[in-house]
Parts: C-alpha cells; sequence; structure tokens
C-alpha cells in the first residue's frame, strides 16, 4: 500500500510541475509590465503592458472624450521595445458605443529606457522625428 501511495504522489507531483512550467514560459517579468500614462494638450493615452505579452492602449480625446483602444502583443529585446498591434475599435461619446475591432496589422519597434518610475520612447523606427515621449506609470 505504502508503495502504491509513493507511486501515485510521485505521479501527482510531476502533473503539477509541469503545469506550472509552461505557464511560467509564458510570462513577461519586466519592469515595463503595468499601466503607463502619457496626456498632451490634445489627448490621454493609457498604455498598459501585460505580463502575458499582450499590450492595450487607449486614447481619449479631451475635446470630445472619443477613444480609440489598440490591442497587441509585444516583446523586448535590451532597449528596442516591439509592439504589433493587431486591432483596433472606436468609442463615439455621443452615441456612448464602441464600434467593431478593425484589423491593424501594425509594427512598431522603438527604443526605451525606464527611468524614475518614468517609460521614455526615446526613439520609433520609420519616425523622421523622434522627440521623447514620456509615459508615468499608473
Amino acid at each position: 500500500m505504502k508503495k502504491f501511495l509513493f507511486i501515485m504522489l510521485a505521479i501527482v507531483s510531476a502533473f503539477a510541475f509541469t503545469a506550472c512550467s509552461s505557464s511560467e514560459e509564458d510570462t513577461i517579468n519586466h519592469q515595463i509590465v503595468g499601466a503607463w500614462v502619457n496626456s498632451n494638450n490634445i489627448e490621454t493615452t493609457e498604455t498598459t503592458f501585460n505580463s502575458n505579452g499582450t499590450v492595450t492602449e487607449i486614447s481619449t480625446s479631451k475635446r470630445n472624450g472619443a477613444k480609440r483602444e489598440y490591442i497587441g502583443s509585444f516583446n523586448i529585446n535590451g532597449d528596442k521595445l516591439t509592439i504589433n498591434w493587431e486591432k483596433y475599435r472606436d468609442y463615439n461619446s455621443v452615441s456612448k458605443e464602441w464600434s467593431g475591432y478593425t484589423n491593424d496589422n501594425e509594427t512598431v519597434v522603438i527604443t526605451f529606457v525606464i527611468k524614475n518610475n518614468q517609460l521614455i520612447f526615446l526613439s520609433m523606427e520609420g519616425e523622421e522625428q523622434n522627440s521623447p515621449i514620456y509615459h508615468t506609470r499608473k
């Protein structure tokens, strides 16, 4: 009986460790994970990087409250942040309704740094003007 219990415990332990290791491999453990806010005279943008590699960005117009939500995935290699935007939808502040999603399929490569609770986009590939863009941790 003890031998049977030992074998069952070994089998259950093997499954438990296997399940944990696969989910840990899919987790991004980087200080960029979390919500970041950027605001200018035209709009406020909140970007959320999730530990599962997804990213959501919602830009809200200061003039009329209209919103655009982008959804995609991201990865980091050194000081390069690559965002693959997959789709977006719009929020009409008058009708208070979201549109359906539209495919986007845009890839953006950003050189970045995180310093003093600020996410700073130093430059974006393909952009002519590369003034830093500052985001504050929410």
